[in-house]
């Protein structure tokens, strides 16, 4: 069962990351299934913490990254293109909240 609040934020980000996948189907999209799949290794690496940032923040830039993409290319932006940025948020989400259960972790160390 998902404890972590930050576990239910990248869980929608892969699900929204794989629904512009399938729902585009384009070349360039390979961009978003990387997204969704950093976002489950994401999930899985629980245990540490620190490493769950910086991979929030790789995700962060593959999601700007095909946005930079979807811009130079297609020029235009449909809601479908708009999933990426609720993702982009959830993602953003997520990373504070494993930064917070750093936060709390750290403090509970030093009282002991």
């Amino acid at each position: 069962m998902i404890q972590r609040i930050q576990s239910v934020y990248l869980a929608i980000a892969a699900i929204l990351a794989l629904v512009v996948v399938f729902m585009r189907l384009q070349v360039i999209d390979t961009l978003q299934m990387a997204s969704a799949v950093l976002s489950i290794v994401t999930i899985m690496k629980f245990k540490k913490r620190r490493r769950q940032t910086i991979f929030c923040l790789y995700n962060l830039l593959l999601i700007f990254a095909w946005y930079i993409c979807v811009a130079a290319f297609e020029g235009k932006v449909t809601v479908i293109e708009a999933l990426p940025m609720v993702e982009a948020i959830l993602v953003f989400l997520a990373r504070k909240g494993i930064m917070d259960d750093e936060k709390l972790v750290r403090s509970a160390d030093r009282i002991r």
